[in-house]
């Protein structure tokens, strides 16, 4: 009940500064907030990440988010699919499974406030890259194991 209180101000927040969003911050979500909020429900963010995004950034900071979730994950599952290493596939299955973890339950809880939860998102991105950058470079898995 109250999340979904919270999610309903927010929607009207979203609503009203779609474009662009209210400005990104803790300070600035509580100052707007307190115009949508409904009695005897206070909140400290929306409780959901892209939510959150969208309103702070509006809809241009919601499509790149999404856009970046998408071009890593696609990304992530062609290399997989192209690479013959098995050790090469369990890494990249491990962190795309942790990294759809970690988005999906972003959508219902705002746990990338947690530094601990932030850095280890971060982590997998770079990891990934860093294979996805090395397979366009070597092209054969045999070189991409040696290296």
């Amino acid at each position: 009940s109250f999340r979904m209180n919270v999610y309903m101000a927010c929607f009207e927040m979203f609503k009203d500064n779609w474009l662009i969003g209210i400005g990104i911050g803790n300070t600035t979500f509580r100052l707007v907030y307190g115009y949508y909020m409904i009695t005897g429900f206070d909140a400290l963010g929306a409780y959901s990440v892209p939510l959150e995004i969208a309103i702070e950034m509006g809809i241009i900071g919601l499509l790149v988010f999404l856009w970046l979730i998408l071009v890593i994950t696609s990304n992530g599952i062609k290399t997989f699919e192209s690479s013959t290493s098995i050790e090469i596939k369990l890494i990249i299955a491990s962190i795309l499974i942790a990294f759809i973890g970690i988005a999906g339950q972003g959508v219902f809880d705002t746990i990338w406030y947690r530094p601990q939860v932030h850095i280890i998102f971060w982590i997998l991105v770079a990891i990934l890259s860093c294979i996805i950058s090395r397979k366009v470079i070597f092209k054969e898995s045999e070189n991409f194991t040696e290296s």
